[in-house]
């Protein structure tokens, strides 16, 4: 029998906003609001209404609405995406920016940790700037029943912090759950789904369901059966199996199932997410932030190798471990330049055309010791002390993490001049994770396609989990169409290597060729079932995934 799951009533909007801020004129739209109809990938899209959304009871009588009425629905989120899934093409644009709010807490005895409560508008910053200040505490419960959890858990916050970690810090809670985000901690912490604890969903019906993890386990394959304002929902057990790397590809798959799963990485196409559950960890007693510089490519994946070598002796057990390239550094370099004398990014040591990011944490006990075991790995891969950036102290790491984004933001920046020669472009780069065995192939691989194609590019990211970015730099439309071509060649290469297409970006609507050589046929049809399953009406994320 497949595992029965009931509807759940709507959050009752007393005392929440009663008013809906809708904008019904695609022209003021375009005109007032332009930022809502593009994302980071600089695609470009339009909407014929747009919708802020404050409560439950309006997002239920929209979709009830677009259902009926088979019009188009694209969830807006922090639009800090790379692939374009919140971008409209027509139909509605539903921003949840205005579901700020914390919900509730409670403490998990099982794991000794708490469980926070949030609508999908809470901004990662806001979030941990508020543990951090231990905001919480100014904030009103309308549950007589948790009140006294959250005084105790406002008390202290401060020591507890969310692991999840993705580069840009004004993504929204919602749209990190959609895409299954992940970032430079998650070589130690994982992506966002190993932190899902619950979610409440409205499907396109206007069906809300409460959704805590554990609770419909799919054990037997049996799948699914929702109880739908507009009928059954059955959803079948999926065919198909997600790559065994990192990966962000299609919807996600495993056995047993839980039914959570399904929405984490869905990137909008099955429902409205608006409560999610999130588990907290306790801060490290100590961390260290560090750039390591080498003369070389070579040296660089030494020191690399040699960290993991010892991460999985469990002598060391590194946070993060970021590659950036020789390009890399000269776009650092370009833009210490421009800035001229208020810059505060510091002079490269000469000689270098390689770097490494890493970090460290945990209990202050041995501290001395592993920084002993970095600075000789460091030597023995070519580096130098004095080559080494280090900061222990929250303003010398702030500063090292700063330079550590600041390599994609000025990527971005390029790309928009250029496009504002030539308005179809958009980013072009790879999000390939493939298995530690064949990493070094696959980035031999990258340089020769690109440098036999002439094509200027920057290698950085997330070495430690054997997934680099290379971003193409297309100087003009005839680059460009090559460097399209150069990617999915590149894709059908990972994937031979046993690899995945896109670790962590998602496929949105920029990357829907790369879903085809990621799974066969057979296995999109069934992804297409399932999206049927819970979208009958086909209103959500339209053109994600497929068109």
């Amino acid at each position: 029998m497949p595992i029965h799951v009931p509807a759940s009533p709507p959050y009752d909007a007393i005392g929440e906003s009663s008013a809906v801020r809708v904008v019904d004129h695609p022209q003021t739209i375009l005109d007032d609001y332009p930022s809502y109809l593009r994302d980071e990938s600089r695609l470009t899209g339009n909407a014929e209404r747009l919708v802020f959304a404050s409560s439950e009871h309006h997002i239920v009588s929209l979709l009830k609405e677009a259902s009926n009425d088979r019009t188009q629905v694209t969830i807006s989120a922090g639009r800090t995406g790379v692939v374009g899934g919140g971008v409209p093409q027509g139909g509605i644009l539903l921003s949840m920016e205005r579901m700020d709010r914390f919900r509730g807490v409670r403490w998990d005895e099982d794991q000794n940790r708490w469980i926070l409560n949030g609508e999908p508008g809470i901004t990662i910053r806001d979030l941990q700037d508020q543990l951090d200040r231990s905001a919480f505490q100014d904030i009103t419960i309308r549950h007589p029943e948790i009140e006294e959890t959250f005084r105790t858990f406002a008390a202290e916050s401060s020591l507890w912090f969310y692991p999840p970690d993705p580069t840009e810090k004004t993504a929204h809670l919602g749209g990190t759950v959609a895409t299954d985000a992940s970032g430079t901690r998650s070589l130690k912490y994982g992506r966002t789904r190993n932190y899902i604890c619950s979610l409440r969903v409205i499907l396109s019906d206007g069906t809300v369901l409460d959704i805590p993890r554990g609770q419909y386990v799919d054990k037997r394959r049996e799948g699914f059966r929702i109880e739908g304002l507009s009928g059954i929902h059955f959803i079948p057990p999926p065919p198909f199996r997600s790559p065994d790397v990192k990966s962000s590809t299609g919807y996600f798959a495993s056995h047993p199932q839980d039914l959570i799963d399904f929405f984490i990485g869905s990137e909008g196409t099955l429902g409205v997410i608006t409560e999610i559950g999130i588990a907290l960890e306790r801060k490290p007693e100590y961390s260290l932030t560090a750039i390591a510089f080498f003369p070389d490519e070579e040296h660089a994946f030494l020191f690399v190798e040699s960290v993991q070598e010892r991460r999985k002796k469990q002598i060391l057990d590194p946070t993060a471990l970021e590659y950036f390239d020789g390009k890399a550094l000269q776009i650092l370099q370009m833009k210490k330049q421009e800035e001229g004398a208020r810059s505060k990014i510091p002079n490269l040591p000469k000689g270098v055309h390689a770097a490494v990011f890493f970090e460290q944490e945990g209990k202050r006990e041995g501290v001395d010791s592993i920084c002993i075991e970095y600075a000789d790995m460091i030597e023995q891969c070519g580096g130098k002390d004095e080559m080494t950036w280090v900061g222990m102290s929250l303003e010398e790491k702030k500063h090292i993490q700063e330079l550590r984004h600041m390599v994609p933001e000025e990527i971005n920046h390029i790309l928009v001049e250029r496009q504002r020669r030539y308005p179809g472009f958009h980013k072009i780069s790879t999000d390939f994770a493939v298995p530690e065995a064949t990493f070094r192939r696959m980035v031999m691989t990258c340089r020769a396609s690109l440098a036999e194609e002439g094509l200027e590019h920057v290698l950085f990211g997330h070495i430690g989990e054997h997934h680099l970015h290379m971003n193409i730099l297309p100087r003009n439309e005839e680059e460009f169409k090559r460097a399209k071509d150069v990617v999915m060649s590149l894709a059908r290469q990972a994937v031979l290597l046993g690899g995945s297409v896109s670790a962590e970006h998602g496929i949105g609507k920029i990357k829907r060729d790369l879903l085809e050589i990621q799974f066969d046929a057979e296995s999109i049809s069934a992804m297409r079932r399932l999206k049927e399953a819970f979208d009958p009406a086909g209103i959500l994320g339209q053109g994600v995934f497929w068109e």
